[in-house]
């Protein structure tokens, strides 16, 4: 009887504490609902990071946010929360394709896609998958010098 007490609490922690269900946030399947896309699975866990000049201005971070259809500035020191999913009904193709939510205080703010069979590093596009040429109507270098300029580098 008196392993009892701490058993439960030992599984109440394990499963409180699991990270929460596998759909990821209703406020993220909602924001991608609102996109016209079909989430067929969350990824599983989230990335959490506070955002900061340094991090503006280097891979991945700063193509990530340039993407965005949002000012990064207003985001600077707060902390962006990203989970993954897998949708359908996405511009990039008929098939699945992986996303990633930005959310900032509970909040979706952005996000990216990536085409099928591509990782991250090498191919995010915006959420509704465009390049970042598409996005900032610039060649990568000129986007790059003005971004730099802007947040440090």
């Amino acid at each position: 009887m008196k392993y009892i007490v701490p058993l439960l609490m030992l599984l109440a922690l394990v499963t409180g504490c699991s990270g929460g269900s596998d759909e990821g946030s209703p406020e993220a399947s909602e924001f991608l609902a609102s996109k016209g896309y079909t989430v067929v699975s969350h990824k599983g866990g989230v990335v959490r990071y506070v955002l900061n000049g340094r991090l503006l201005a280097s891979m991945p971070y700063m193509k990530d946010w340039a993407l965005q259809e949002v000012d990064p500035t207003p985001y600077v020191g707060q902390t962006v929360e990203i989970e993954r999913y897998v949708v359908t009904g996405h511009p990039l193709g008929a098939g699945e394709i992986n996303v990633s939510v930005f959310l900032s205080g509970g909040k979706p703010i952005g996000g990216i896609s990536f085409p099928p069979g591509e990782s991250s590093e090498e191919a995010s596009r915006s959420l509704d998958g465009r390049t970042l040429e598409e996005v900032t109507g610039k060649p990568m270098e000129a986007w790059q010098a003005e971004w730099l300029a802007k947040y440090g580098g």
